[in-house]
């Protein structure tokens, strides 16, 4: 039903804030974006913890946890609509808005552009979502170590191009 074809890492400068985004191509048949986001959740490639950057080739790869979260406890009900605008505005604030030890400390132009990238991602697809933090109930048994500066996921359909974009803004 889907199938990874790319990987993207937009690492923010000297920080341990990231941009993970899997690329899968999916069938043409699939009927809506509920049945989209629970063959997403479904797939080998959404069990990453996130502690590291993503590898689809990883034997690592768990369908116990995603993110800080056990896996059973996310479907595709954790998704609500987002516009490109929200999303734009979640990760602009995550990226700029951390509690830095150096007050000094910006998003070089480089991350910048990684991030434009990442938006613009968001601009052209069909349907955009972010998942809902389920909540400590869900947390596994290291999840508060990840996104401890935030922990933001966002699915964007692009039914055109048969793409479904997974793009997790965290840190490790």
């Amino acid at each position: 039903m889907l199938a990874v074809v790319d990987t993207a890492v937009v690492a923010l400068d000297d920080t341990f804030l990231r941009v993970d985004a899997v690329v899968f191509r999916t069938r043409s048949e699939i009927a809506d974006d509920t049945e989209l986001l629970g063959a997403l959740v479904r797939h080998r490639a959404y069990g990453h913890d996130y502690a590291s950057p993503f590898d689809p080739d990883s034997p690592s790869l768990s369908r116990i946890r995603h993110g800080r979260w056990w896996l059973w406890g996310l479907g595709p009900d954790q998704f609500v609509p987002c516009t490109a605008d929200e999303a734009r505005t979640t990760l602009t604030r995550w990226a700029t808005e951390q509690d830095w030890s150096d007050s000094g400390s910006v998003v070089s132009d480089t991350a910048w552009g990684g991030l434009a990238e990442v938006f613009g991602w968001f601009e052209s697809e069909t349907s955009l979502y972010r998942l809902v933090d389920p909540g400590t109930a869900h947390e596994h048994n290291y999840g508060f170590v990840i996104g401890a500066c935030g922990f933001h996921e966002f699915v964007a359909i692009d039914r055109a191009n048969h793409l479904v974009r997974l793009v997790v803004a965290t840190d490790d």
